[in-house]
């Protein structure tokens, strides 16, 4: 069967997991008692980018970081290093 995740956020559900066939089997099961609208694939989540690859999933906030600098006159601020290791996958 597998792990399967539900993810709710007010008026959104994330539904993901290992077996297709039991996400879809519940996506199903659901529609018969809701109003359901699938979406496709999650592309952006509470400002959270994310990126399929062949070796997992990527979750970016470049975009939401950048519209924040926008909103705020600081796209031309200047870039300082980060005490924080960087972990590149």
């Amino acid at each position: 069967m597998g792990l399967t995740c539900f993810l709710v956020y007010v008026d959104g559900l994330i539904i993901t997991g290992i077996d297709s066939k039991v996400v879809n089997q519940f996506i199903a099961s659901l529609s018969h008692q809701f109003s359901v609208k699938d979406l496709g694939s999650l592309h952006y989540f509470l400002g959270v980018e994310v990126i399929l690859t062949q070796h997992g999933v990527l979750l970016s906030q470049y975009k939401h970081t950048q519209d924040l600098l926008g909103r705020h006159k600081m796209i031309a601020a200047k870039e300082v290093s980060t005490p924080m290791q960087q972990v590149l996958l």
